[in-house]
C-alpha cells in the first residue's frame, strides 16, 4: 500500500522533480532527518508510525529540523483508536514542554510552531 501511495506521489510530481523542485526522500524520520542541517526546515508534516514512542521521536527530531517561527503539523490527533491516542498523548506532552506554541488543533490535525524566544 505504502508502495503504491510513493508511486501516486511520485507521478503526481513528476514535472517538478525533473525541474529540481521537488525532491522526494523516501525513509524512516529517524533515518532521513539526521542528514539535513538543523534549521533546515520551514515545515513538516508528521504522518508516520501513530504509536506514541515513534510520534514522540519524531517531535523531538522535527524540532530541530524547523527554523525559528517553523511549523510542525501532522493528524490523527484523538483519544483512542488502534494507536490507543498515541499521537494525542505525544503531541500534548511536546507542548508542555513549553518549546512550540499550539497554532491550531482542529479536525484531528495539529499545527505547532516553534518559540524563538526562549529563556
Amino acid at each position: 500500500m505504502l508502495d503504491i501511495r510513493f508511486e501516486n506521489v511520485t507521478k503526481r510530481f513528476t514535472t517538478e522533480i525533473k525541474k529540481g523542485q521537488v525532491v522526494i526522500n523516501r525513509s524512516t524520520s529517524d533515518q532521513i532527518l539526521p542528514k539535513f542541517d538543523d534549521n533546515y526546515f520551514d515545515w513538516i508534516y508528521v504522518d508516520g508510525n501513530h504509536l506514541y514512542e515513534f510520534v514522540k521521536k519524531d517531535l523531538e527530531l522535527c524540532y530541530m529540523k524547523i527554523k525559528s517561527d517553523g511549523l510542525i503539523t501532522g493528524d490523527d490527533y484523538y483519544d483512542g483508536g488502534w494507536c490507543q491516542g498515541g499521537v494525542k498523548k505525544a503531541v500534548d506532552e511536546f507542548i508542555n514542554t513549553g518549546l512550540v506554541q499550539i497554532i491550531q488543533l482542529k479536525n484531528n490535525q495539529f499545527i505547532l510552531q516553534k518559540k524563538t524566544n526562549l529563556v
